[in-house]
């Protein structure tokens, strides 16, 4: 039987791969509930400084898989949705930094799983997109808050409303991915991005991605003291000690000794 979510750990970063290569990694209730059980267990392990999400160099997502939503009622499409945004909620609210590699189509639960997460890097080939309006429904899974929020509402409306895909470069220009590189570039440079996070001080990131989630639906008086706050809970943190004692010390800082909560 073949693994749909295969996990791999390297020196801090853990990379998740959609491994349903026949049905172009399409999103089935048992790969969702994958994903969901390794995120959630993930989420505690304090040696796990940065997730990627990955679907191999041919495609990330193609989708929900169809054939699990045909002859559903609304009650039924309804709670089953209402499960899955404990899994999208688990991803956007990751403590550690999050990446979506992707390559070839990442569409529906795809760009969905990928709106989650904090940055997107994408090969040339990449075509993202919420196509649902084309078989009569539309995105179910975060896709009309998510979208809106990260391009703003007037670029995500076209985007749903026509069902329209955009290739990496339209990506890129309206702000949806990082950075685009070369496919033969794509897992090194996505490595080397996380590696990057992950010898950052990792309590301060995930006090900063607090910050910035939860502010953005909060008046700015809200969002400011909510910054505050984040920024007064990182003094005496282990990150703290060992980058004010580095810097006093003219060395650089090691913040994978660092220990805590975070």
């Amino acid at each position: 039987m073949t693994v749909e979510l295969l996990e791999e750990h390297r020196d801090g970063v853990v990379t998740l791969a959609l491994n349903r290569p026949e049905k172009r990694n399409a999103l089935s209730i048992d790969l969702l509930s994958s994903i969901h059980e390794a995120v959630r267990r993930l989420s505690s392990d304090e040696t796990v400084r940065v997730l990627v999400f990955s679907g191999g160099l041919d495609v990330f997502a193609a989708g929900g898989d169809i054939t699990q939503l045909q002859g559903a009622t609304p009650e039924e499409m309804f709670r089953r949705y209402e499960w899955q945004r404990y899994l999208w909620d688990s991803i956007e609210s990751f403590p550690r930094p999050t990446i979506a590699m992707i390559a070839g189509l990442a569409l529906g639960g795809g760009c969905e799983l990928a709106l989650c997460c904090d940055f997107r890097i994408v090969s040339p080939d990449a075509v993202i997109g919420l196509p649902e309006t084309r078989i009569g429904v539309m995105p179910g899974a975060g896709g009309t808050q998510r979208l809106a929020r990260l391009i703003g509402t007037s670029r995500a409306k076209e985007i749903i409303f026509l069902g329209e895909t955009v290739p990496a470069e339209q990506a890129l220009a309206y702000g949806l991915v990082n950075k685009v590189v070369e496919k033969t570039q794509l897992v090194a440079e996505t490595q080397a991005f996380a590696d990057r996070l992950a010898r950052a001080a990792s309590f301060p990131l995930q006090m900063a991605k607090v910050a910035i989630n939860a502010g953005q639906d909060v008046p700015l008086p809200t969002a400011l003291k909510i910054e505050r706050l984040a920024f007064s809970n990182l003094f005496g943190s282990a990150d703290h000690v060992e980058g004010v004692g580095a810097f006093l010390e003219k060395r650089k800082p090691d913040f994978k000794r660092s220990k805590q909560g975070g």
